[in-house]
C-alpha cells in the first residue's frame, strides 16, 4: 500500500497531538535528535509550508524540500518480519471489535501491548529511525528528515494506518487473516483502497495505480463507512 500526502500549507503552530499513538511516535522522533537547535529547526521547518507531499510506503517516507535549503529526504523505520504481521493479525482477529477500529484509523491500546508482549513493537523508540537526505548535515537525521518525521506524525494523529504501512502491515494483509479465522462472520468488512473516512479528506490518501478511478474510490470510502456503522453500533 503506498500513501500520499497533499503538501502541508504554512502554518503558525503544531497540529495539537490527542492520540496516544501519535505522541508515541513524536517522543521516539525527539529521541532521534541530535541537538535541541536542530529540533527547533526542524519543528520551524515543518511548519514553514516547504514540504511538498509526502509518499509513505512499506518502511518509508520520501519527501522533497523547496526553500532555501532544497533537499529530497527519505525517512526508514523497520518493517516487521511477516511472522510478525501474522501474530498482529491474529491479535486483531481475536476480538470483534478490533478490525473495525482498525479499518477507521483508531490504534487501542490494549491491541498494541498484547503485540508488545509477543514481541511485536508498532513504536520503536531510540535509534528506530534512519534517514538519507541530499542536504550536507552530518547529522545521522538532519533538520529536514526530522521535519520529515514531525509531518508524519501530524498525519499518524489523523490515521494509525500511516504507521501501520510505515511497519509493513497492509489493510489487505490484516483482513485477509482475519477472514482466515473469523471465516463467514466477517462478511462486511472490506479492505478498502483509501481511508478518506478517517483523515478526514484532507491529509492522506492512497495512490491509485494507473486505470483506477472513482468506481475504486467509491469502494474504498464505503468500506470505511461500514466500519464507522459498525463501530457506532457497538458504541449503542
Amino acid at each position: 500500500m503506498t500513501l500520499i500526502s497533499a503538501a502541508v500549507a504554512k502554518r503558525g503552530s503544531a497540529p495539537p497531538m490527542r492520540q496516544w499513538w501519535s505522541r508515541a511516535w513524536q517522543r521516539m522522533v525527539e529521541e532521534s535528535r541530535s541537538e535541541e537547535a536542530e529540533w527547533t529547526r526542524a519543528r520551524r521547518l515543518a511548519r514553514s509550508g516547504q514540504l511538498g507531499p509526502i509518499r509513505v510506503t512499506e518502511g518509508r517516507a520520501v519527501v522533497t524540500t523547496a526553500g532555501p535549503e532544497p533537499a529530497e529526504t527519505a525517512l526508514s523505520v523497520g518493517v516487521l518480519e511477516p511472522e510478525e504481521r501474522a501474530m498482529f493479525a491474529d491479535l486483531v482477529a481475536a476480538s470483534g471489535p478490533r478490525l473495525p477500529a482498525l479499518l477507521a484509523g483508531r490504534l487501542e491500546l490494549e491491541l498494541v501491548e498484547e503485540a508488545e508482549e509477543l514481541g511485536v513493537e508498532l513504536i520503536g523508540g531510540f535509534g528506530s529511525l534512519e534517514a538519507t537526505c541530499s542536504c550536507a548535515s552530518w547529522h545521522p537525521v538532519c533538520v529536514h528528515a526530522l521535519a520529515l518525521a514531525i509531518q508524519v506524525g501530524w498525519a499518524i494523529e489523523l490515521d494509525a494506518w500511516v504507521l501501520l504501512t510505515l511497519r509493513g502491515i497492509s489493510r489487505e494483509e490484516v483482513v485477509a487473516q482475519v477472514r482466515r479465522i473469523a471465516g463467514d462472520d466477517l462478511t462486511d468488512v472490506s479492505p478498502g483502497r483509501s481511508s478518506p473516512g478517517a483523515t478526514g479528506g484532507h491529509w492522506l490518501v492512497d495512490s491509485l495505480d494507473a486505470g483506477d478511478g472513482e468506481a475504486e474510490l467509491s469502494a474504498a470510502v464505503e468500506a470505511v463507512l461500514r466500519a464507522r456503522r459498525m463501530l457506532a453500533a457497538q458504541d449503542h
